[in-house]
């Protein structure tokens, strides 16, 4: 088999971090095999939380290496694993994941054959789990339509918590782009670029990872206000891309709340998405409702996202277009 670094970045989740790592001791001690060539490099991009003082006290079964880097955001931080990895197929995964059974294999072995695509595998929530509904509709949506043709073409699709590949490709497309930070942008980036790059991202169903995900409604509002900035910074850098990245508002309520978004300003508009995330934390709280306010307050936090970084409106022509 080939040689294969999991490469793990992490940043304030010393349990989170424990937990995908105890979950490679598991794989390594089900399937002794896949120990060969297998090492485990982490990097911690300012972690404080005791993170540095557990990891010098695990054992894997495997070589395990670590680091510490000032905090530099996400991108920046799996670059730096990029620079640190000696094997020739790298695979990364985001802290909040557990390894499911026979993951590790499926990776290493959809690599042999030497080609320079890319493989991806699910980020399922566990059925247990309390996670923000429209999340797990997301995800079960996406990763449907992904099983169903077996590999991404959308780049909007393309998320590294689970993707594996040779370095070589990695190098080639220069890493991610640090430039980007907040939720909702690199992998969307580096997607676009592999994808016109004609680098096949192939997906599969059975190479798992649980999400763990540890975000209540409010703080998943925020993440769509980095996701509505980094939308409009990936319709600045790839403008040939930008229909897909930023595509026009077709419909007539999120019309409605971007010209309510620009007529309130920056921090009126975010008054209001918070207000509308207060309402929609009340409506995930009662089993069975529909996801409406939710919806609403995502929406709004997108869009107050996009107003907060298109000040001079350059892009409100593009997004009323339709």
């Amino acid at each position: 088999m080939r040689s294969l670094t999991l490469a793990l970045p992490s940043f304030q989740r010393r349990d989170a971090l424990e937990r995908a790592l105890r979950s490679v001791e598991a794989e390594v001690r089900r399937d002794a095999a896949i120990a060969r060539d297998l090492e485990v490099l982490v990097v911690l991009d300012g972690s404080t939380d005791s993170s540095l003082e557990m990891l010098q006290k695990l054992s894997l079964g495997v070589p395990l290496r670590w680091y510490w880097q000032p905090n530099a955001g996400l991108a920046a931080a799996r670059n730096a694993l990029l620079e640190q990895v000696t094997t020739d197929l790298v695979w990364f995964l985001d802290d909040d994941m557990v390894v499911g059974e026979g993951t590790i294999r499926r990776h290493r072995q959809s690599h042999l054959a030497g080609s320079r695509g890319l493989l991806m595998g699910p980020c399922l929530f566990p059925e247990d789990l309390d996670v923000v509904r429209m999340n797990r509709s997301w995800a079960d949506d996406v990763y449907r339509h992904l099983a169903a043709i077996g590999s991404v073409h959308d780049p909007n699709h393309v998320s590294f918590a689970n993707t594996s590949g040779p370095v070589s490709v990695f190098d080639e497309l220069g890493g991610f782009d640090a430039r980007l930070h907040g939720w909702g942008g690199e992998d969307v980036e580096l997607g676009i670029r592999a994808l016109r790059a004609g680098i096949e991202i192939r997906y599969e169903a059975d190479a798992i990872v649980w999400h763990h995900q540890a975000r209540d409604v409010r703080e998943m509002c925020e993440t769509k206000i980095d996701q509505g900035r980094n939308q409009v910074r990936l319709a600045q850098f790839h403008p040939e891309d930008r229909d897909l990245v930023l595509p026009p508002l077709r419909r007539r309520h999120q019309r409605m709340l971007f010209g309510l978004m620009r007529r309130l300003r920056p921090r009126g508009g975010r008054l209001l998405a918070k207000m509308l995330a207060s309402a929609a934390v009340i409506e995930q709280a009662l089993p069975g409702q529909p996801t409406v306010l939710l919806r609403f307050a995502a929406e709004s936090s997108r869009l107050t996202g996009i107003a907060e970084m298109d000040l001079d409106g350059c892009l409100v022509e593009h997004l009323l277009s339709h």
